[in-house]
């Protein structure tokens, strides 16, 4: 069966379109940049999907099937979510999470930990006041972007990380010298400030 890559970007949606449902065709599916308020429960018969953009939507929930689901990249970024839910740590085959920009009361819960797998991490904007400890686990991340968390500094442990390879802290307090150190401990890392 040939897969389908699909983009309804941008065109004003508030719910997902019902000729959807069923469709096991679909590997990567975009809709961001829409109106919608919430997901359907039946978004994991799309069993073969791969990759979910829902980014840019003033999302106020995710369905619990979401975090049953095998995808390797999931966008919810710039949604109407004051929270994100623990089991979204339960979605081990994620490789690319992007939750920046989420009107977010409280960090991202640290059942994150739990996804291994992650290269590429967005928390832009979450209010998290100094990196979570339980980043210490991701040593496949080769990308963390960390704008606008209200950071005054970045600790020493993120050298140890093995595959990372870039850190994107804009917006932060933290003194451009420390970006220099860590920089200096580990050439590999680039640390934008």
């Amino acid at each position: 069966m040939s897969r389908t890559d699909l983009r309804r970007i941008g065109e004003g949606l508030t719910e997902v379109p019902a000729e959807l449902r069923g469709r096991r065709d679909l590997d990567r599916l975009d809709l961001s940049n829409n109106a919608l308020r919430a997901l359907p429960d039946w978004i994991a018969e799309w069993d073969g999907l791969r990759v979910l953009r829902v980014g840019r939507n003033p999302l106020t929930r995710v369905p619990a099937s979401l975090f049953t689901m095998a995808l390797a990249e999931l966008a919810l970024d710039g949604t109407a979510l004051t929270s994100i839910p623990a089991e979204l740590g339960q979605m081990h085959t994620l490789v690319h999470l992007v939750l920046g920009h989420n009107p977010l009361r409280e960090p991202p819960p640290a059942s994150l930990g739990a996804l291994t797998a992650l290269e590429v991490l967005d928390l832009s904007a979450a209010p998290l006041g100094e990196l979570p400890t339980w980043l210490r686990g991701l040593h496949r991340l080769t990308t963390l972007t960390v704008q606008r968390c209200g950071l005054r500094d970045l600790p020493d442990w993120l050298t140890e990380l093995p595959a990372l390879r870039t850190v994107t802290a804009v917006g932060n307090e933290i003194d451009e010298e420390r970006g220099y150190q860590l920089e200096e401990q580990q050439p590999r890392l680039m640390i934008v400030l």
